[in-house]
């Protein structure tokens, strides 16, 4: 079986955002500024108030989080990887910040979003990413297994990693009154079935 990590992105009320880039800028709801702290790949993210050392394994310790900060607050971010993934470093919105897996910043005047990256040792070779647009939810199977959808926990996307060229089945299956339409690749239709057969060669995204 080939070695592949998976990770499952889902909304979660009010901590748990979609990777890195996924907050708004904006003043949160009473006071205070929306302090967003994100990871991409398998890892963990934990924070600690002033100058702390973040402690890992702990209710305070997740894979994205909002803090309700202040203008002037302290706070030091950590990030450990899982076994089998190597820290690369911290960006804050969007532009690299810091290689040091621990950091220590003071909050400004303004929304901010730090991540940290992860990728597997040796290098992500293929990354796919299935998305929604609209109510429906997606599922895969690898190893030639067929795909499996979920009552419990629908499934709106998913990102798959791979060391290797891999052949994965998807399908895609419309909450109640809605219907399928298409699989997109980069805008372009790419399959007008629900299931089909993708043989991810380089890093995409399905949308359906």
């Amino acid at each position: 079986m080939k070695k592949i990590f998976v990770i499952l992105l889902a909304f979660v009320m009010v901590f748990a955002l979609a990777a890195c880039g996924g907050g708004e800028s904006g003043e949160s709801e009473g006071e205070g500024l929306e302090f967003f702290i994100n990871s991409d790949g398998m890892g963990q993210i934990a924070w600690a108030e002033g100058e702390g050392t973040p402690e890992y394994g702990t209710d305070e310790t997740y894979q994205s989080m909002m803090i309700n900060a202040k203008p002037g607050e302290v706070y030091t971010l950590g990030a450990m990887p899982d076994e089998g993934w190597v820290f690369v470093k911290w960006t804050k919105d969007g532009e690299d910040y810091s290689e040091d897996f621990e950091i220590t910043v003071e909050v400004g005047e303004e929304s901010v979003e730090y991540c940290a990256y992860f990728e597997m040792e040796g290098g992500v070779q293929v990354v796919l990413n299935l998305e929604t647009d609209g109510m429906g939810e997606v599922a895969y199977g690898l190893d030639g297994a067929e795909p499996e959808f979920s009552d419990e926990n629908p499934l709106n996307s998913a990102q798959l990693n791979f060391l290797e060229p891999t052949t994965v089945k998807v399908n895609a299956r419309p909450a109640e009154g809605w219907k399928f339409v298409n699989w997109t690749l980069n805008g372009d239709e790419i399959s007008a079935e629900a299931a089909f057969e993708y043989e991810a060669t380089e890093s995409v995204v399905l949308v359906a």
